[in-house]
């Protein structure tokens, strides 16, 4: 929701005659795991840009080699 403007606005019961997700009484709770799933665009625009970067993408295939070397990096 970081990339949205919304604005959250309370209605009392009567008032809210739109039911959702959020408004609904759930017997099994197990049923409904997420209402939704975050989209990071940043990351996978990320992951390409660090494709294309020659010292970077040397970096990243040496930790899939060895993660244990270089030291201080993870991936």
């Amino acid at each position: 929701m970081l990339d949205y403007d919304y604005e959250i606005i309370y209605k009392k019961g009567k008032e809210n005659v739109v039911v959702d997700a959020f408004s609904r009484k759930f017997e099994d709770e197990g049923s409904m795991f997420s209402l939704s799933s975050p989209v990071l665009d940043c990351v996978d625009e990320s992951r390409k840009e660090w494709l294309t970067h020659s010292t970077i993408s040397s970096l990243i295939k040496r930790i899939q080699e060895d993660p244990n070397h270089p030291r201080g990096y993870t991936l």
